[in-house]
């Protein structure tokens, strides 16, 4: 197994500026087990990102494992991909809803999305419609409307025609709904070319709930591209008796405000979720603020002075020159040349991969105090060998794996598999928290306390 060593210093925190130096790059395999080490990477309290996947191996005309669906007939396809050759299609030729949705446990304060999107509307004719395409919610089923106890904010953008015939999209409001009520956000400018057109493009949200219930302090920041395209940072996000954004919708509802045919398709592809800043990315530029595409990688362990990931390369070709970038909780990211302008990366060549591929079905979840196993399931192509951490016995096969058995204690618990090959390991690893034990509620009703009944 290959190992790619980055030696990173963090000086101070400052909001996505330049404060890291220092570095050195032994070797990297694309299938391989990379460590970056240094200090002052802060501290990451669950490594593994709430959600990450490529689509891959996942089965074609059907959801992304581990998602549901709400609305309309979303699907993985073939049609298109960012990396590798499949990615999740939204078809939309009528004004109605196409989502599908992921229980990611709770996100108390920050939630980040990091994907890959792509807008084909060359079959489109219509002049004029709102796309509402990403929903963070407390309830698992809302997408049209919320019950009461009920936070969730949705992105809401539209489309319209200029007079020269050009088309975009452009950011109206980050709409936020509690209590069964519609509490508009406010106006969030942003430039008219926001989403291109016809082509893939990185797309990064991070949402900041208000630090308190009532308080106009929530945030919003779009990023296309690596570029922040709009924010706000003065709207509230709940009420005193809401509920914690805990479901994340994608897709959403697609509907004309003008005639004309509608047939747009949208796709997703690397799909990375999470409830903190902290990450690790690589780039295609050498420096942070000019990368069109910036691929998150799936983190296995995190300390002030060490991660471990496995590399993600994602569309960036064999042989081709990329860049590491590590980002910590203030959102800090890692600067090699701090006398150069711009936030420089750490160089590196993207090798051949192996053939060797895992891929485990179940996502990190959120579980009941009851549940006191767990079984992962999965599959591995070219590997002679698949364990599991905690260790259990396979009772399947290396082609298609089942650890069954699996302990879980209170809190969270990281289960990692790993294939081999021989020669090259590859590492996936999910989190599943089991609930703490919840007392039940001691009644004294009827019961007689010095002769007296307590009603």
């Amino acid at each position: 197994m290959y190992r790619i060593v980055l030696q990173l210093f963090v000086i101070c925190a400052v909001l996505y500026g330049s404060n890291a130096s220092g570095a050195v790059l032994s070797d990297v395999n694309t299938n391989g087990h990379v460590t970056i080490t240094g200090s002052g990477f802060g501290e990451k309290s669950t490594p593994q990102a709430r959600y990450f996947s490529d689509m891959e191996g996942m089965p074609v005309g059907q959801i992304p494992q581990g998602w549901y669906t709400l609305a309309g007939a979303p699907a993985v396809s073939l049609t298109k991909a960012f990396s590798g050759t499949q990615a999740v299609e939204f078809i939309s030729d009528s004004d109605d809803f196409h989502q599908i949705a992921f229980d990611a446990g709770e996100f108390p304060s920050i939630f980040v999305f990091h994907g890959k999107m792509y807008i084909d509307n060359t079959a489109d004719t219509l002049t004029q419609y709102q796309l509402k395409h990403i929903r963070l919610s407390s309830s698992e089923d809302v997408y049209r409307t919320n019950a009461e106890i009920t936070t969730s904010i949705v992105l809401y953008d539209s489309w319209w025609t200029s007079d020269g015939g050009d088309r975009w999209f452009n950011t109206g409001s980050p709409h936020v709904y509690y209590d069964g009520s519609n509490s508009y956000a406010g106006s969030v400018s942003a430039p008219s070319d926001l989403f291109p057109m016809n082509t893939w493009f990185d797309y990064k949200v991070i949402l900041r709930r208000s630090s308190a219930p009532g308080t106009p302090d929530g945030a919003v920041y779009n990023y296309v591209n690596g570029e922040l395209k709009s924010s706000k940072t003065d709207f509230t996000t709940h009420d005193a008796d809401d509920g914690v954004w805990r479901y994340f919708m994608l897709g959403g509802s697609i509907v004309s405000g003008s005639g004309g045919v509608e047939n747009m398709r949208i796709y997703y592809d690397d799909v990375y979720l999470d409830d903190t800043l902290s990450c690790v990315e690589i780039g295609d530029k050498s420096t942070y603020e000019e990368c069109l595409a910036l691929n998150p990688q799936p983190v296995i362990a995190w300390s002030d002075t060490s991660v471990d990931v496995n590399l993600n390369k994602g569309a960036l070709v064999t042989g081709s020159t990329a860049y590491m970038y590590i980002t910590d909780s203030s959102g800090v990211v890692s600067d090699q040349d701090m006398e150069e302008a711009g936030t420089q990366g750490f160089a590196f060549t993207i090798t051949e991969p192996s053939a060797l591929s895992l891929t485990v079905i179940q996502a990190s979840q959120t579980v009941t105090n009851t549940t006191t196993s767990f079984t992962a399931t999965g599959t591995t192509t070219n590997a002679t060998s698949v364990t599991c951490d905690p260790v259990r016995p396979n009772t399947g096969t290396v082609d298609a794996f089942t650890f069954a058995d699996i302990p879980l204690s209170v809190g969270d618990n990281v289960i990692t598999v790993t294939a081999s090959d021989g020669v090259d390991d590859v590492l996936r690893s999910i989190t599943i928290t089991r609930e703490q034990s919840v007392a039940p509620e001691t009644s004294f009703k009827g019961a007689i306390l010095r002769g007296v009944t307590i009603p």
